[in-house]
């Protein structure tokens, strides 16, 4: 992805840059992966925050009681810390649900991007100047979606087909039902066709 809203930060921390351009890149793929990204970038952003607090008993917390440590010590204001829940509970959402959706991906980006901005204003001494590049569908996620959307048109054609068969052979096995019951030899041969 050549323009992204994390390329400011790949010089200094590449890796967080590979995983906000993979959050952007699965957007309109798959926009819980994109939330599930997000909140692994924010989770490495506070592992950083700890190593430059130099507060290395939180690592192995969960982010959850990282990010309550943190505010306790006062180190992120409150709306940064709010925007650290946000993207974690957004991400836990969309890992254990696989819900989310490209407007939520796009919105919980802006986010990361403000609390990067916060990050940099405090750890790096530098004022981060962007402007913010709208995520759009790529050509080839445009026709990955068309091809999606066939494919399910497909599928929900056939599961209408399947019932309109599970519809008439119950109607048919009614109808057999009542015949047989109607008539005694039709009854002595499914009793023969069922105890068989």
């Amino acid at each position: 992805m050549s323009q992204s809203n994390f390329n400011h930060i790949a010089q200094e921390y590449q890796q967080l840059a590979n995983i906000g351009q993979l959050a952007e890149r699965n957007v309109f793929i798959d926009p819980s992966t994109s939330l599930s990204k997000l909140r692994l970038l924010v989770e490495k952003l506070t592992g950083f925050i700890i190593e430059f607090e130099q507060v290395e008993d939180l690592i192995r917390l969960s982010q959850n009681e990282r990010l309550k440590q943190l505010d306790y010590m006062r180190v992120i204001p409150f709306d940064v810390l709010d925007l650290f829940h946000k993207i974690r509970m957004s991400g836990n959402k969309a890992t254990h649900t696989g819900e989310g959706s490209p407007s939520e991906a796009k919105f919980m980006i802006k986010q990361t991007l403000k609390i990067i901005k916060w990050f940099y204003s405090v750890y790096e001494n530098e004022e981060l100047e962007y402007v913010y590049i709208d995520v759009l569908p790529q050509t080839d996620d445009t026709e990955k979606l068309k091809e999606l959307e066939t494919e399910l048109e497909q599928a929900r054609e056939e599961v209408k087909n399947f019932q309109a068969k599970l519809a008439k052979l119950a109607e048919l096995s009614v109808s057999i039902m009542l015949n047989a019951l109607a008539d005694p030899m039709h009854c002595l041969l499914l009793n023969y066709l069922y105890l068989k």
